[in-house]
C-alpha cells in the first residue's frame, strides 16, 4: 500500500469520527475503579461489614473484580456481574455468594444485597482514589 492511499484511508476514518458523541468513545474504554464498602443487615445486626471492592466494567457493561472484607488478610474474593446505564448487579463470591443490586449515583453505589441464607443487607460504596483506601 502507498503512503497517499494511507494517508486518505486515514482522513475518511478521521471525519467518519468527527461527528460522533465525546460519550461514544467513553463507553468503548474499560475502566477501574475502587470503593470502600459497608454491609448492614437490614433486621438487626452486630455492625456494618467493611471493605474493598475492586470493579473493571468494560465496553460490553460486563463487571468484574475483587471484594475484599476489612481485616481479611489475604482475602481476594472474586466479583462477577453486569452493567446497564446507571443499575449495576454482581455476585460477592462464587460458591456461598452474596448478591448485590444497586444503583450508581456518581461516585458512590447504593443498593440492597442478599446472602446465600436469605439475609438482607444495605450496601454502599464510595469511590476513593486508589486500592490502598
Amino acid at each position: 500500500m502507498n503512503t497517499n492511499t494511507i494517508r486518505a484511508m486515514a482522513a475518511a476514518i478521521a471525519l467518519g469520527l468527527a461527528g460522533q458523541p465525546v460519550a461514544s468513545f467513553a463507553a468503548t474504554a474499560d475502566s477501574t475503579t475502587y470503593y470502600t464498602t459497608r454491609l448492614v443487615e437490614l433486621y438487626g445486626s452486630p455492625g456494618p461489614y467493611t471493605g474493598t471492592l475492586t470493579l473493571r466494567i468494560s465496553r460490553d457493561n460486563i463487571v468484574n473484580g475483587y471484594y475484599r472484607p476489612e481485616g481479611g488478610v489475604g482475602s481476594f474474593i472474586p466479583i462477577t456481574g453486569g452493567r446497564n446505564g446507571k443499575d449495576i448487579w454482581f455476585d460477592i463470591g462464587s460458591r456461598d455468594y452474596v448478591h448485590v443490586t444497586a444503583t450508581l449515583e456518581g461516585s458512590t453505589i447504593v443498593g440492597t444485597a442478599i446472602d446465600a441464607g436469605n439475609i438482607e443487607y444495605t450496601f454502599t460504596a464510595a469511590q476513593t482514589a486508589n486500592q490502598t483506601a
